[in-house]
């Protein structure tokens, strides 16, 4: 996974790295499992909401984070 640093957040779990990594990594494999036996997820990770229907994925942002991140 390039997107989830392993070693921050073992560090702030007081986890060792390779069980970060482990849980990453299932996570990641549960999600494309149940999309490939055609199941519906909605998944709300903080400021952003992930939807898979049918195979297709679309995101959308909170619309207050979509504001903050907007202004200089």
């Amino acid at each position: 996974m390039i997107f989830c640093n392993p070693v921050p957040i073992a560090a702030s779990c007081e986890l060792d790295k390779d069980v970060v990594e482990s849980i990453i990594e299932t996570f990641a494999r549960a999600i494309a499992d149940l999309t490939e036996l055609g199941k519906s997820l909605d998944i709300i990770i903080g400021p952003y909401k992930i939807k898979i229907s049918n195979k297709h994925l679309t995101y959308k942002y909170d619309s207050n984070f979509e504001s903050l991140l907007n202004n200089t």
